[in-house]
């Protein structure tokens, strides 16, 4: 009896504080979404997703310095690139990635594709291996057209990384441009004109190359192994470099921390505010 009329006495409590004081209400705010992070400076140009198609590349000549390991190295490095990313981008960017399954062997030797100096990264390389993929892996009538291979979605922001069995390493975002000469484009884009290069590139939007020695020997050649792998990806998406020669403007993955295994580094506030964050 006592049980039941306490839970009497419960209720009828709170029945009068119901229709006697009322119903709560219940303060709610519109918080600001998180902004989307695009490509350096620019805005219009997001990447909430980045999609690689990663490759292997082989001139004629170089077949015989073919590693054998090659894909378990590349695949080491781009999973260690979609971490260090997610990390630096709070999540709010991601990468995905495809590896073509055979390496591919060039159409010419290695003079045919390099630069003659490559102390600005062999851009010629980038270039001329780049198109080549294009031509042969993604036209239907290429000798290593494959149909289902890397197909971004339409939000992603697509991308080649090339481990290159030959020297330099170098990357860059793919514009379109109305221009026609360098010079003109350059101008447009507030750049030097040095740092462009008129490619036929239809399938990616930003595009890198790196040393496969670099990355498979990163105690040989400094700076190396994933942290330069993933060094030149964010030149892709228009990150600049933070050094002049020996001079570092920054201590991250950028300038000094290059250097650094990729676990050690980092983007600086500087770049990332400039990517959105």
């Amino acid at each position: 009896l006592k049980i039941i009329i306490a839970l009497i006495l419960i209720f009828g409590a709170l029945g009068a504080m119901y229709f006697f004081l009322g119903v709560p209400d219940i303060y709610s705010e519109d918080y600001a979404e998180l902004p989307i992070p695009h490509t350096f400076g620019d805005p219009t140009r997001k990447i909430p997703e980045i999609s690689i198609a990663a490759f292997y590349f082989v001139p004629q000549n170089k077949v015989n310095n073919m590693a054998e390991n090659w894909k378990g190295v590349l695949e080491d490095s781009l999973l260690k690139l979609q971490k260090f990313h997610a990390i630096q981008f709070l999540g709010r960017s991601g990468i995905s990635y495809d590896i073509y399954e055979t390496p591919i062997i060039g159409l010419h030797q290695s003079i045919t594709y390099d630069t003659d100096d490559t102390s600005e990264g062999n851009p010629k390389a980038l270039r001329r291996v780049s198109e080549e993929i294009q031509e042969r892996v993604f036209d239907k009538s290429g000798d290593l057209y494959v149909p289902d291979f890397w197909i971004p979605s339409g939000s992603a922001y697509p991308v080649f990384a090339i481990m290159y069995e030959g020297v330099g390493s170098i990357g860059g975002v793919i514009y379109e441009s109305e221009f026609e000469l360098a010079g003109d484009i350059a101008k447009s884009l507030g750049l030097p004109e040095g740092s462009i290069f008129i490619v036929d590139i239809e399938w990616a939007d930003g595009f890198f190359l790196v040393n496969r020695l670099c990355v498979t020997n990163p105690d040989q050649c400094k700076p190396g192994g994933p942290t330069l792998f993933a060094h030149e990806f964010y030149h892709t998406i228009g990150v600049p470099d933070e050094y002049e020669g020996e001079f570092q403007t920054s201590a991250d993955i950028m300038g000094a921390g290059r250097f650094k295994a990729i676990e050690q580094t980092y983007l600086n506030k500087r770049i990332v505010k400039k990517l959105g964050l």
